[in-house]
């Protein structure tokens, strides 16, 4: 099947004028795939390379942005004993420390 280069930015064009929701979730969906096209591609080194003081890599990014996608939502507005609320300085930054199973396909696919 052949794959259709198509702009990014044209879920957001179509849903300008949508209700709240749909352009919340295409905004997600748009940011998303920036993020997920800026992991492709990387080795597993490059990945885990910080580039910053912090402890800023963009595997760890990407694996912040899934726990807090994941549960930043339904802990605000329905929270129950099992969600991850980041509450501590230290609990934000095991979001970013990877581990040996935070490879770039789990990352991407999570």
């Amino acid at each position: 099947m052949a794959t259709r280069n198509i702009e990014p930015t044209v879920g957001l064009v179509q849903v300008r004028a949508g209700s709240e929701r749909a352009v919340l979730e295409s905004f997600l969906d748009f940011y998303r795939g920036v993020v997920l096209r800026k992991l492709r591609g990387l080795s597993e080194t490059d990945a885990a390379r910080r580039l910053v003081p912090s402890a800023t890599t963009v595997a760890g990014l990407v694996k912040h942005l899934t726990l807090v996608e994941r549960n930043w939502l339904s802990a605000l507005l329905d929270p129950s004993g099992g969600d991850v609320v980041l509450a501590t300085e230290e609990s934000a930054l095991a979001s970013f420390t990877l581990t040996d199973e935070d490879t770039v396909e789990r990352l991407a696919t999570a």
